[in-house]
């Protein structure tokens, strides 16, 4: 009997965070987090993403169409 070779497709799920979820001045990221989901739990809106990126723009990278920013698991990130 012969098996069938089997694929994994790993899919990325974002985190749903609430304000109030993640406090501190600073945040080690986690799988699945995205800037605007940090800024949602620390400020109450996604759109403050703006100011995580400002305040650590020396340790976040971009996809090279500069179109996102990327962060990754293990990265501490500081919180203004």
């Amino acid at each position: 009997e012969t098996s069938k070779d089997q694929q994994i497709e790993v899919v990325w799920v974002a985190k749903n965070y609430e304000k109030g979820d993640i406090e501190g001045d600073t945040y080690e990221v986690v799988k699945g987090d995205t800037l605007w989901e940090i800024a949602e739990a620390v400020y109450g809106s996604g759109f403050e993403w703006g100011r995580i990126l400002e305040a650590n723009k020396d340790s976040i990278g971009f996809l090279a169409n500069g179109s996102q920013a990327l962060i990754t698991p293990g990265q501490v990130l500081r919180l203004p």
